[in-house]
């Protein structure tokens, strides 16, 4: 199951980099300062990134977290089945960890960056595995 990125960070971004643009257009290309235009592109490109792009992929033996530009694999994660994911609420945001064999692994997913409603989704599927 893909989960993707929380829309208000795309959304953000999005508007940051249009109003840079604009900005950029308005001084005639930035001036003296082109930086103002070439961060206005990437704050968009940003931001059609987090609002298209898939943060990370799961099923019942693997879950894969990717770029949110480029779309390549940043981590993966392989296991014998959900039941071996933890979520810790212990903090301001939950943790996400990896546990086997006695030992604990954080997995490189910041909750805070999840669309909610995917979120509650991959909640429900680690709660509600039959197998393990």
């Amino acid at each position: 199951m893909k989960v993707h990125y929380n829309k208000g960070m795309g959304i953000g971004f999005l508007i940051l980099g249009i109003v840079l643009l604009v900005l950029a257009c308005l001084t005639g290309g930035g001036g003296r300062n082109p930086l103002t235009g070439i961060m206005g592109f990437f704050e968009v490109w940003f931001g059609i990134g987090y609002l298209t792009g898939t943060y990370f992929f799961f099923d019942e033996t693997k879950l894969e977290v990717y770029h949110v530009m480029f779309g390549s694999v940043i981590a993966k994660y392989e296991f014998q089945s959900l039941n071996e994911i933890e979520v810790d609420k212990g903090g301001v945001f939950d943790q996400v960890f990896l546990k086997r064999n006695g030992e604990s692994q954080r997995m490189k997913i910041s909750t805070w960056m999840v669309d909610k409603k995917d979120w509650q989704v991959f909640l429900q599927k680690i709660k509600n595995n039959p197998g393990g």
